[in-house]
Formats: structure tokens, sequence, C-alpha cells
């Protein structure tokens, strides 16, 4: 699995972008280190169930074992496009990774992995 971090000049802003279809039951880094307000983006959850986003707030993506570790964050997401930003930001202080699972503390991957753009800011 691959991913890209766009950074947008002058405001701070960057944007994770998962390679397509490729949000699954894998942890992604979306900054290895440091502070920042994770927001979310757009997302298309094609399964026919609402399926979770775990969120970690951890340094090292290898200190997460889905399923064991407790998120920092869980947010569902419904059968259907998402296009909207949060009214509050999801903010991290060591870093940030996230997986995409079929329950709020699972570690088992849903039959169609998440498309998704996220947006957050680093300071």
């Amino acid at each position: 699995m691959s991913s890209n971090v766009f950074t947008h000049p002058g405001d701070g802003l960057e944007v994770f972008a998962p390679t397509s279809g490729s949000l699954t039951a894998t942890v992604q880094t979306v900054k290895a280190s440091g502070k920042g307000a994770f927001y979310l983006g757009h997302i298309y959850n094609a399964n026919a169930t609402v399926n979770y986003i775990q969120v970690f707030d951890v340094a090292l993506a290898s200190s997460i074992t889905l399923g064991t570790t407790v998120a920092s964050y869980t947010i569902p997401i419904a059968p259907s496009l998402w296009d909207k930003p949060l009214s509050k930001p999801y903010k991290f202080r060591n870093g940030c990774h996230i997986a995409f699972t079929t329950t709020k503390t699972g570690n088992t991957a849903p039959g169609t992995a998440l498309d998704a753009v996220f947006g957050f800011l680093a300071y």
C-alpha cells in the first residue's frame, strides 16, 4: 500500500491521500510524529454496512495492534459518500495513524476497502 501527503503552500494544510481503495484493516500513517489536527474530507464506503475509521495518536505505527490497542478516536462511516468537514477536528500530539475496520475496536477488514482523502493541519 502506498499513500501520498501533499502540502498546501502558505497555510499548513496537508492532504493525506491513500492509494484508491487501499484504506483497510492495515494501519496507515497520516503524520509520523508531532502535533496536528485531523479533519475528514472525501470518503466513500462501498460496503452495505457501517464501518469504522480508527484514529491512533501515537508516534510509531508499529506500536498499534488492531483489536488490542485502543483508538484515540473511532469514526463511523455509513455506506455512502461523505464529503463534509467536521465541526470539531480530531487533535493529536504524537502522530496520527488510521485503519478502517468492521467494528469500533476490531481488526477485521471490510469486504471493500475505503476510498478517501483526508485533510490535516500539522503544527
